[in-house]
């Protein structure tokens, strides 16, 4: 479990993916992937682990958003998004996070 301010900063952080994954998605993807780990699992991980870990973890209906995400980070790639999965991944993922935050995991 993490302090309240911590997960609250990052918290914040992953909201505002859920505006900016169209304009920034491999950033977007990746930290809620990451996030996601972190208020789940108490995991600590890497944008690139955090979609490696999402990839077991999150709805396999989303794993092609994912892999090219994680696939542009590590090379000069520019893989094409679709805006409409974008959104939806976003919010999926913060439903997700959500779900986690209302267990009262996090310790205050």
């Amino acid at each position: 479990m993490y302090p309240l301010y911590t997960v609250a900063s990052n918290y914040s952080d992953t909201l505002d993916c859920v505006e900016e994954i169209v304009n920034n998605p491999v950033y977007c993807i990746l930290n809620l992937c990451r996030f996601y780990a972190l208020i789940r699992d108490d995991l600590t991980l890497s944008k690139y682990d955090g979609g490696k870990w999402a990839l077991e973890n999150m709805d396999s209906n989303y794993n092609d958003v994912i892999k090219n995400a994680m696939e542009d980070y590590l090379s000069d790639t520019n893989n094409s998004y679709d805006n409409t999965r974008l959104k939806e991944f976003a919010g999926e993922a913060i439903s997700l996070i959500n779900d986690c935050v209302n267990t009262n995991k996090i310790r205050k």
